[in-house]
């Protein structure tokens, strides 16, 4: 009888002691597994927090567009023609001295915007392009195997009304430069 007593002594005591390992593990894992995952909460709440303070900096929208095809930018916007091939940041109006709509001017004068370009992610630098209604020429400009053509800039002028910056949406055209392109 003691050796029946003591081998089921044996039992008892390794059957309680994997349930005590089994569930000591759970808890040391759920506990581990909690602190982890609160560490990682933290970690993402701190990742989070600059990455929005950035993005409400440059808050740039992407507009996408074929070669060929005419597009709009505001300022700060970014145009990706063909998959990303040439990009196009619309930075600033640099000069705007047409004639208000509501007057009759002796000239009709002109608007010049400034564009950055990367083409297959290469700076370009800034180029600056002008719509003059009697110099057309200003307003296409080739740039690397590339011409870029300025066609219109909106809103119009009105004597009694300022336009701010961030009324300006311009229309641009980005076309395959030919062989026989004179445009430079």
């Amino acid at each position: 009888m003691v050796f029946k007593s003591t081998k089921l002594k044996s039992k008892v005591l390794i059957t309680w002691s994997l349930i005590l390992i089994l569930f000591g593990s759970m808890f040391l894992a759920n506990r581990d597994a909690s602190a982890l995952n609160h560490r990682q909460k933290k970690i993402n709440t701190n990742l989070i927090i600059p990455i929005h303070k950035i993005s409400g900096q440059a808050q740039k929208s992407m507009t996408c567009a074929d070669f060929g095809t005419q597009f709009q930018l505001r300022i700060g916007e970014v145009a990706s023609i063909n998959c990303g091939e040439v990009e196009l940041t619309f930075l600033e109006v640099a000069e705007d001295s047409r004639c208000p709509s509501d007057l009759n001017c002796f000239e009709a004068g002109q608007i010049q915007v400034t564009v950055k370009i990367l083409v297959d992610e290469q700076d370009f630098g800034n180029l600056n392009l002008i719509d003059n209604a009697s110099r057309k020429d200003l307003a296409i400009k080739r740039f690397d195997k590339y011409v870029i053509e300025f066609v219109k800039a909106e809103p119009y002028p009105k004597s009694n009304q300022e336009i701010e910056a961030s009324d300006y949406i311009i229309t641009l055209v980005v076309s395959q430069a030919t062989d026989n392109c004179k445009v430079e």
